[in-house]
């Protein structure tokens, strides 16, 4: 006699459930709500889940720990399906799945726009089921000005890669989208009235190709880790690094643990990056900030402030910061002479 595991009662359906390949759950959730409602309930572990989005990929890529030795990657895409009678019901909407292993094929739209609510929904459905963690979305070679996620800040992770981004859509991802991570790689910034203002509160931020930023943000970002690189930073001078290694000695930038910024090509081409380091460590002795002593030609520097966080610094192709753990010995650096 074949029982239905949809009219199993709850307790020996989660039973039931709990002994099955996490594929086969999934695929289970989209059955009944009962199944949903008895596989939230199971304890999981950590899930970690990226979010994948391009004119060639749309999925959903899940990381499922087994146990302390194994994880189990579960994918589930927007691709071509036949038509059969598998389909499931997304907020009204019917499409056609077929499973093979650990991945889930859905029916994808001719437009992309379909295909994006498509993805909002598949991964509300495995929030709500799965309690995800460890969130990140990769966008890519698309337009994302009109195909914003319903809820950003359930994510962990925001990677947009090679891609226009105006100010405002910058000021959009600074501002309101309080994500652990914010990383963008970008191609051609429109930035008609030069660069701006932006606030940089996130933990971790990661700027490429990026002309579009004012080192004033840089000066009061928020950030424990920072990196900017591969623009153009014609008008970047040595009084910018200046202030910003004499700004954390006098107590700001306090939660910074780590920055490395690309220096300008000009610097690199005429082969300048000793004379750049010497003007700019003489600048910081100068201005009473307690530095260690370097051997001649050396780019690198430890600073010490008042409250005897120590500092490694590199002036070579790339500014480098990096906060060094404490020691015993940090308590007895003497300035440079």
């Amino acid at each position: 006699m074949v029982f239905p595991i949809t009219q199993l009662p709850y307790l020996p359906l989660k039973q039931v459930l709990r002994g099955i390949d996490v594929a086969i759950q999934i695929d289970l959730s989209f059955a009944a709500e009962n199944v949903r409602d008895a596989l939230s309930s199971l304890q999981k572990p950590s899930i970690e889940t990226v979010v994948r989005f391009s004119p060639g990929i749309m999925d959903i890529v899940m990381a499922i720990p087994e146990n302390d030795y194994s994880v189990v990657e579960v994918q589930l895409k927007m691709d071509r399906v036949i038509r059969n009678r598998t389909h499931i019901m997304l907020h009204g909407n019917k499409i056609y799945m077929t499973r093979t292993r650990n991945v889930l094929k859905f029916q994808r739209d001719k437009t992309i726009e379909k295909n994006y609510e498509y993805l909002n929904l598949l991964l509300a459905h495995l929030d709500k089921t799965f309690k995800l963690s460890g969130l990140s979305v990769i966008l890519e070679y698309i337009d994302i000005s009109g195909f914003l996620f319903k809820n950003w800040n359930s994510f962990e992770y925001v990677k947009i890669y090679n891609q226009d981004l105006s100010p405002e859509l910058g000021w959009f991802f600074f501002k309101n989208i309080q994500t652990k991570e914010l990383a963008f790689r970008t191609t051609s910034v429109q930035t008609p009235n030069g660069p701006h203002n932006f606030p940089l509160t996130h933990q971790v931020i990661q700027l490429d190709s990026c002309n579009w930023i004012t080192f004033d943000s840089i000066l009061n970002m928020e950030c424990q880790r920072f990196s900017v690189g591969k623009g153009d930073k014609g008008n970047m001078q040595v009084t910018d690094i200046v202030n910003f290694v004499h700004s954390w000695s006098n107590g700001g930038l306090n939660n910074l643990v780590n920055c490395e910024i690309d220096l300008p090509r000009l610097w690199i081409a005429q082969d300048l990056n000793y004379e750049y380091a010497k003007a700019i460590f003489n600048k910081l002795v100068s201005m009473g900030v307690q530095t260690s002593s370097s051997r001649a030609g050396d780019l690198k520097k430890e600073v010490v402030r008042s409250d005897k966080k120590v500092a490694l610094l590199t002036i070579n192709t790339i500014f480098k910061f990096k906060l060094l753990p404490p020691t015993s010995t940090n308590d007895s650096r003497a300035p440079a002479p």
